[in-house]
């Protein structure tokens, strides 16, 4: 309740705003896709701490009320922090087939500052949410948490069977530090290396791909849901700047 609570008091506020006051109209980034695209609130609810002691490792949730029908769904998700070195967190793509819009993950944000999510739809109608964020201590420096002997290890867990347009999450993650390329290491800047894309696929069908950038967290997991009519294998490729990749596989039961 306080989370929705909260939600939707920002909308409403950021709704009153004139348009060039609005968050994603004060952001570079944010701008140059929007292409001075109306942006509709209301439809976003975002699950994000009002304080974090821990700038690194910070929860983000996101909700869309919007259908995921093949004549009208969500098509891209896009994930701003507008005061990180580089504002850009996340970018998704998604696919009909997902059956809802749902996702949680970990970012980094280097100082206190709004979170922005926008969202375009196959119709090209946009859709925006915003939320600031306190944070105590700086995460873009800080040292990643992946270990030499386990890097590109990939997990994922599907949920428990399904009754066909249940809806379910599959949970997945892999070990690896995000180096950002800010940090420095006995007088050196370490060089970035980052887990830049993320694929989940049914054969050949891609039902979301994901496209990370230095703000999100070291080890980085992306759990999404998914409302599946039928039985299905998901094949999920996690791959790194460099070129190396690492599956991980679910099976969903559908009864």
């Amino acid at each position: 309740m306080r989370f929705l609570i909260i939600s939707l008091l920002f909308s409403f506020s950021a709704l009153s705003l004139p348009a060039d006051r609005q968050p994603w109209n004060r952001l570079a980034e944010s701008r140059e896709i929007l292409q001075g695209a109306e942006v509709a609130t209301g439809t976003i609810s975002l699950d994000l701490p009002g304080v974090t002691q821990d700038g690194s490792s910070v929860n983000l949730g996101v909700e869309i009320d919007h259908p995921m029908k093949t004549d009208r769904f969500i098509e891209k998700v896009y994930v701003f922090a507008a005061r990180n070195p580089s504002p850009e967190v996340l970018d998704l793509r998604l696919s009909p087939q997902l059956g809802t819009v749902r996702f949680n993950t970990r970012i980094r944000l280097n100082e206190s500052q709004q979170v922005i999510v926008l969202a375009r739809n196959n119709h090209n109608e946009w859709f925006g949410e915003a939320q600031e964020v306190r944070v105590t201590v700086s995460g873009c420096l800080s040292q990643g948490g992946g270990q030499d002997s386990n890097i590109m290890q990939a997990r994922a867990r599907g949920p428990a069977p399904l009754r066909s347009g249940e809806t379910g999450e599959v949970r997945t993650l892999i070990n690896h530090p995000m180096e950002t390329g800010l940090r420095e290491h006995r007088g050196r800047t370490i060089p970035q290396n980052i887990i830049e894309t993320m694929t989940v696929a049914n054969g050949e069908d891609i039902l979301l791909e994901a496209t990370f950038h230095r703000s999100l967290s070291a080890n980085p997991r992306l759990f999404f849901g998914i409302q599946p009519e039928r039985s299905q294998d998901l094949t999920l490729t996690w791959t790194e700047d460099t070129g190396k990749t690492a599956t991980a596989e679910v099976s969903l039961q559908v009864n």
